[in-house]
């Protein structure tokens, strides 16, 4: 009788301690979906890595997408998702990348159980797409003068992931880099404003891209980007940062974008020769 009590206590405990109102509901965020105006933002290119989730105007966190989120709220609950990327491909700089939009649901959750959500975003009012480049009917990007002639870049159709077209580089050894800039300068950045190049890559060679400021006295490496050679198509969202530049002494600038054959630690190739592809460049920028 005795343990029968205290078998009868410990599952009266057991059920205390999880109260309905003590277990959360989940709610599943399938990866976001982008949309676009193709003629006027380009392809819907995206690689939105995590989202910050608000329920009921509460801030829950920041959480990897897709992935299960765990939310303090039953009953109809409002839910938000802003879109996160990760600044020059960094995992420590994720951010909200306020050029997207949010994502909005209201779901009626239930302690315990996992409800769904297939997010949706596309670009913001008010955006300038100063630059946009997919490689279909144009190539905006030269040769820099002086190229080794056993390097080229040009206009591919094959392993193209949107489209037709994408750019090709195709370096080999011993020179173990190709360089491309902008035909033309890039002009009227608003220099208080964030902004964005976004940019499709993929292949053996690593991809950096330059920024390079003009001026009367010449031109000047002012900073860059640079990402990891990789197997599948990926994507950079680069933050440059132009508020810090006086526009008097750089009224424009250039892009420029490399392929170099990966390196070792003594600085050794690793291949004798390696490709990369790009795709889908976009300026961004607020009006």
């Amino acid at each position: 009788m005795k343990q029968l009590l205290m078998l009868m206590f410990a599952g009266m405990m057991f059920s205390a301690c999880n109260k309905p109102e003590d277990v959360p509901a989940y709610i599943y965020i399938k990866p976001f979906v982008l949309n676009t105006d193709q003629a006027t933002e380009g392809e819907a290119s995206s690689k939105i890595t995590e989202g910050w989730v608000y329920f009921n105007n509460n801030l829950i966190g920041a959480y990897a997408i897709p992935g299960e989120v765990p939310v303090p709220s039953t009953g109809k609950t409002d839910i938000v998702v802003f879109p996160m990327v990760k600044n020059n491909g960094s995992s420590a700089t994720p951010a909200i990348y306020t050029f997207y939009s949010r994502y909005d649901a209201t779901l009626n959750l239930s302690a315990g159980k996992t409800d769904t959500i297939y997010p949706r975003t596309s670009y913001v009012k008010d955006l300038v797409f100063a630059w946009l480049d997919d490689f279909e009917t144009k190539n905006s990007l030269n040769l820099i003068a002086g190229a080794d002639t056993a390097n080229t870049f040009r206009i591919s159709t094959t392993g193209v992931k949107y489209g037709k077209k994408c750019g090709l580089f195709q370096v080999t050894g011993p020179n173990d880099s190709l360089s491309v800039t902008t035909a033309t300068t890039i002009k009227d950045i608003p220099y208080l404003s964030s902004v964005y190049l976004e940019v499709d890559y993929q292949g053996s060679a690593a991809l950096r891209v330059d920024l390079v400021g003009n001026s009367i006295n010449g031109t000047k490496g002012l900073e860059y980007a640079a990402f990891q050679p990789k197997t599948e198509w990926n994507k950079a969202y680069i933050k440059f940062r132009f508020k810090d530049y006086d526009p008097k002494q750089y009224p424009s600038f250039n892009f420029i974008f490399s392929a170099q054959i990966p390196v070792d630690g003594n600085g050794k190739q690793l291949l004798k020769k390696a490709d990369l592809r790009i795709d889908n460049i976009k300026l961004v920028y607020p009006k």
